[in-house]
């Protein structure tokens, strides 16, 4: 096997592989290598795996001199390339050994591969429905939502994020039963209405993959994998399997306590204010009268303390609840309209926040947090 690459061009899509190394499977040892193989088109095809998840690169912009196959140490390949400028290398690979040759304008390099027939193949893949989005929407979906699952893994249908899909609309859900995010699309229709829970850690992949770009996202899925399809890129995933639990159903109907706020006001008070709070808890307390909110924070075992108080606009009861401020600061932090509305029932009850205005013919987004006992 033999060809012609740019190192940039090589550097570019094989760091983008890289994620799925790092952390990854390390009980395999071929799992710590690039499959790099020629394609029938005359390209190179790179592949990188740990079983559970595959990412495939189709580089075109090379020169194929000879056809084959070898896997390459990821790390090694990633660090060398590193250290070029811009330049066009020469690969050998010997079919007998494995062994590697690179050539550039002013050296010689040689390591040792790995036979490719040890590369694990990819799962069977039975399609049973397809459907293609815009990957900058897609994208959204995933942002706004992937930060709310959750770490169980005695839980791990609530580790992934569920995909709601129907002829309307789709909903993009994630919840750690302490937060609970549910992102809804207007302007997303499958042919069919279908559920899929997906995996946190490839979306996390394809979420550096699609990038903001409006391009189409191809979109298939088996009973137990599903394969993203974008650009140069083909990313395989085990779907979660297992029932999603019914998550409306805890959230509530009647909200009549209902302050509104503008997002950046209460996300900088939240950041300060949670400084001073118990660091097991993260425990902050809205006091709530008038157009008028305390926030207060205290830690006893230090002496810590805070108290900030905000304009804001509210109906409802007098009241005082507590949440954690880890998950509020969150929330806030991944929307992007200037105003906030959160909606109270009781003190014991979820609290459901969500953007003042938003596109809603397109989007609407519900976040919801159970509230802690202050005292």
């Amino acid at each position: 096997m033999q060809f012609v690459v740019s190192s940039k061009t090589l550097l570019n899509h094989i760091q983008t592989l890289m994620g799925v190394i790092q952390g990854g499977n390390s009980s395999v040892p071929i799992l710590q290598d690039f499959l790099f193989q020629s394609t029938e088109n005359g390209g190179l095809k790179v592949t990188a795996s740990d079983l559970e998840t595959t990412v495939i690169a189709n580089i075109p912009e090379v020169s194929l001199k000879s056809e084959g196959q070898v896997a390459i140490p990821a790390r090694f390949l990633v660090d060398i390339l590193k250290t070029f400028a811009d330049v066009p290398l020469s690969i050998t690979v010997d079919p007998n050994t494995n062994g590697i040759n690179i050539h550039s304008d002013s050296g010689k390099y040689k390591t040792a591969g790995h036979d490719a027939a040890e590369y694990p193949s990819l799962p069977e893949f039975e399609r049973r429905g397809s459907f293609s989005v815009e990957a900058l929407t897609f994208n959204n979906g995933v942002a706004k939502t992937i930060f709310a699952a959750g770490n169980d893994e005695l839980r791990p249908v609530m580790s992934g994020v569920l995909l709601q899909a129907s002829p309307d609309s789709a909903n993009f859900v994630a919840t750690d039963a302490h937060k609970l995010v549910c992102y809804k699309r207007f302007d997303i229709k499958c042919d069919s209405s279908f559920e899929l829970i997906l995996n946190k850690r490839p979306l996390n992949l394809l979420k550096n993959i699609l990038g903001n770009s409006e391009e189409p996202l191809s979109i298939e899925y088996s009973d137990k994998n599903i394969r993203f399809s974008f650009g140069h890129y083909v990313v395989y995933s085990r779907l979660i399997e297992g029932k999603y639990p019914a998550y409306e159903t805890i959230i509530p109907k009647e909200n009549p306590n209902v302050l509104t706020i503008d997002r950046h006001a209460l996300l900088n008070g939240l950041k300060r204010v949670s400084i001073f709070s118990n660091k097991a808890t993260y425990l902050v307390r809205f006091k709530l009268a008038g157009n008028h909110l305390e926030i207060i924070a205290e830690d006893l075992d230090f002496s810590n303390s805070a108290k900030e108080e905000l304009h804001c606009q509210y109906s409802g009861e007098d009241m005082e609840i507590g949440f954690n401020s880890r998950f509020l600061i969150e929330m806030l932090s991944n929307m992007d309209q200037e105003s906030v509305t959160l909606k109270m029932s009781t003190t014991s009850r979820p609290g459901i926040l969500a953007p003042s205005e938003y596109q809603q013919d397109i989007e609407e987004i519900t976040m919801l947090m159970m509230p802690i006992m202050t005292h």
